[in-house]
């Protein structure tokens, strides 16, 4: 039994490293492709070319929101309901 869970940890292991080093493979001729696109275009220093990594951007716009919350009951005839926002 000691040995079964040995392995199945090895094993776990061995796949999360794998799983990990994954986005790594591959991105060498997306980030080849970009430095020789900028080099073309004058951008970018000898030392540069060799330090490039990809980076993602996204556009962010903030908006202006209010919460409301709709809150629906009925109370019975003697009783009286309060509510406040804090």
């Amino acid at each position: 039994m000691r040995w079964k869970s040995i392995f199945v940890s090895l094993l776990i292991v061995a796949a999360v490293v794998l799983w990990m080093a994954g986005g790594n493979i591959g991105n060498d001729a997306v980030r080849a492709a970009a430095v020789a696109n900028e080099a073309a275009q004058g951008q970018v220093s000898a030392s540069a070319t060799e330090e490039a990594f990809l980076v993602t951007v996204r556009l962010s716009v903030a908006e202006k929101f209010a919460r409301q919350i709709q809150i629906n009951g009925r109370t019975r005839a003697p009783q009286r309901s309060a509510v406040q926002a804090d």
